[in-house]
């Protein structure tokens, strides 16, 4: 019995064993999510409470010169 899974991005129910685009159900989607990725259209917020969290980016490399 062939597998179905949503398509993450349409919602549409597909078939997961034999599709070359899984987990999406057709390329357009898998394109779609592609494109989202490229750019930038998915984001996680940052927590602007505690900024120190991100202290370590503001940190310069130790110096490896001698």
């Amino acid at each position: 019995m062939n597998k179905k899974v949503q398509c993450p991005c349409c919602g549409e129910m597909c078939d997961w064993e034999g599709n070359p685009f899984r987990p999406f159900c057709k390329k357009l989607c898998r394109d779609k999510d592609l494109g989202n990725w490229a750019t930038e259209g998915y984001r996680l917020e940052a927590n602007e409470e505690n900024p120190s969290e991100l202290d370590f980016l503001k940190k310069k490399p130790p110096n490896d010169e001698k």
